[in-house]
């Protein structure tokens, strides 16, 4: 499970002790709209008397219907990350982060080529986030039996920096629509 150091799990495939449950005054974090079923394995982790496992096998993959629409499509990803405030998990937090700068620093320097300054920088940048992504994708592609063309990755890594810093900026300060419910910026009140 991440050696050990899960950040991220999906409600769908999700399956818990009821005991586990049980454990916990507000396992679900019920003020919190979406964002559940990470939040809980979060409190599991920082129990020790707890154990979490990956039932890395196909037979366990819980298939789900993706966003149809551009606007759904943006509100999912809103919403996945509206949570982020309410995360204490230092591996999440440090994995979030770390993203989210990379990708930043990536746009940053592809500004300073298009103005003519450092223009080698985001050669660089690109280079080297191409060759950490295609190393985390690596497995994931040969677990699921998937083939991602060169050329198509090579664009992907163009736009992928764009889309992440947006809805990182967009989950935490515009809030989302989902099932038929207007949510606004998510920030949790002090405890």
């Amino acid at each position: 499970t991440a050696a050990n150091h899960p950040i991220y799990c999906n409600g769908a495939s999700l399956a818990y002790r009821k005991s586990a449950f049980l454990a916990f005054t507000d396992p679900m974090k019920q003020k919190i709209p979406s964002g559940e079923d990470t939040l809980f394995m979060h409190e599991l982790k920082r129990n020790p008397g707890k154990r979490i496992v990956l039932a890395k096998a196909v037979q366990a993959i819980a298939t789900t219907r993706g966003a149809t629409t551009l606007k759904d499509f943006s509100q999912q990803r809103k919403r996945w990350v509206s949570k982020a405030p309410y995360y204490r998990d230092f591996d999440i937090l440090y994995t979030s982060f770390l993203v989210f700068l990379l990708n930043f620093s990536v746009l940053h320097a592809l500004i300073l080529l298009v103005t003519g300054f450092n223009v080698w920088l985001f050669p660089v940048m690109y280079m080297f986030k191409l060759l950490t992504d295609m190393g985390f994708l690596k497995g994931f592609l040969r677990f699921y039996c998937k083939n991602l063309p060169a050329g198509w990755f090579m664009l992907y890594e163009l736009v992928y920096p764009f889309y992440a810093v947006l809805f990182a900026v967009a989950g935490i300060f515009s809030g989302f629509t989902w099932k038929g419910r207007r949510t606004g910026p998510s920030f949790p009140t002090p405890t």
